[in-house]
């Protein structure tokens, strides 16, 4: 399918994604609520990827954050200036605001950041929810400032969602079942991963009896909340050799953002957040659809998955349903899997970072009993209701990585 959304290609033969990798990850301990400061689980992921990396705190010359401190004013110290403190950096490069629209944002800042020569490893860091009134936590800004304001935002995010997913429903004539086999799919997936939150099986008279949240959407419906970070370092293709893991390289980023006259409150709205950032990914990469091995998508509702099938042209409009019925092509095993960790959906929120984690993991081969026999190459999206971003990712042993990414 040819996404209806004009993206020029890129300019000149020079691309940015050439020039970078994932070299390490890490993550905290999770839970429903660890009743932890967001400060001891940041540091725990921090120090995780930074040491799964290979590298020393000394390496680090980079870091940004997103989530529980993105955007703070002046880089206080519950942001950059916090991870910096709590870790020992002394960074000569870092990024709280989002230069880059989208959860992915202060990720593709970090690859721009050493593309451009300022840094070799930047420290990528996601506190998903961070925030509440406990002391010592990362608090998560709002407009106001407030916790009120805060909750007042998630409102009419989840408003938002309902609105588009009622209307996608009505357009194409499907009923709930095709948000629900995606929540289905979620917990197949879940069960084969230790780390997963809500590892039980999901029928679908049980999906269907479930409280609502905002119609169409029920429980199962939505993230399930948790305390975590995740972090990845993000590195120079130089010095990829010389690392104790083999790197996963990005093949291509689509970032494009609509503008405001673009966007409404319908599922026309909706539906372009995910197209645009979609067809300026494909216009980059060098791997097709067909090269996919898996997918690890933006599922904070299971609407929102559906979306990004079909602006990655994995199917076409209002097709989706058919494509998840029964959860057996998106689940285990299945012809295009979506999200093998069980996605924020089953594993728990991570604000878009789990499912990079979850691919890197993959294309590395360390995924245990969920791999995925020969994974090779993957796509990962983020955000739906606000600005998205997706990129493909591929392993070393992917035939694109021949181009320019020839490692001494």
């Amino acid at each position: 399918m040819t996404v209806a959304v004009d993206c020029a290609e890129p300019v000149g033969s020079r691309r940015f994604e050439d020039d970078v990798a994932f070299t390490g990850i890490g993550r905290s301990r999770r839970d429903r609520r660890l009743r932890r400061p967001w400060s001891v689980l940041a540091a725990e992921a921090c120090r995780a990827a930074v040491s799964d990396a290979g590298l020393s705190r000394a390496d680090i010359d980079g870091v940004c954050v997103y989530g529980g401190s993105s955007g703070l004013p002046g880089l206080s110290a519950g942001g950059v200036r916090g991870v910096e403190q709590a870790l020992g950096l002394r960074p000569v490069w870092h990024c709280g605001a989002r230069d880059v629209p989208g959860r992915m944002g202060p990720i593709v800042s970090a690859m721009l950041a050493v593309s451009a020569g300022l840094c070799r490893h930047v420290l990528c860091l996601a506190v998903p929810g961070g925030g509440g009134s406990r002391a010592g936590t990362w608090p998560a800004p709002t407009a106001d400032g407030s916790q009120r304001g805060r909750s007042a935002e998630a409102s009419s995010s989840l408003r938002r969602v309902a609105l588009a997913a009622s209307e996608y429903l009505t357009t194409f004539g499907h009923g709930r079942e095709a948000l629900g086999w995606v929540a289905v799919a979620a917990r197949r997936h879940a069960a084969r991963n230790c780390d997963a939150l809500c590892r039980t099986p999901l029928a679908m008279d049980r999906y269907l009896a479930a409280r609502m949240v905002a119609s169409p959407l029920g429980r199962f419906d939505c993230a399930v909340p948790c305390d975590a970070a995740v972090a990845l370092v993000v590195s120079a293709t130089d010095v990829c050799g010389h690392l104790p893991h083999p790197p996963v390289w990005i093949d291509a980023v689509g970032t494009r953002r609509l503008a405001a006259e673009e966007t409404d409150l319908g599922l026309a709205g909706y539906r372009l957040a995910a197209e645009a950032p979609a067809a300026h990914l494909w216009s980059r990469a060098s791997v097709v659809r067909q090269d996919v091995d898996f997918v690890a998508l933006d599922d904070t509702s299971t609407f929102d998955a559906l979306c990004w099938l079909e602006a990655l042209g994995f199917c076409a409009p209002g097709e989706a349903a058919e494509f998840v019925r029964d959860g057996t092509r998106i689940g285990p095993g299945g012809v295009l899997p979506l999200n093998p960790h069980g996605g924020e959906l089953a594993a728990g929120r991570s604000d878009g970072y789990g499912g990079l984690y979850e691919a890197v993991l993959q294309l590395r081969g360390e995924a245990e009993e969920r791999q995925i026999p020969n994974a090779r190459a993957a796509v990962v999206s983020s955000g739906a209701a606000g600005p998205g971003a997706a990129m493909v990712l591929v392993s070393d042993s992917h035939p694109s990585t021949t181009r320019s990414w020839t490692r001494n």
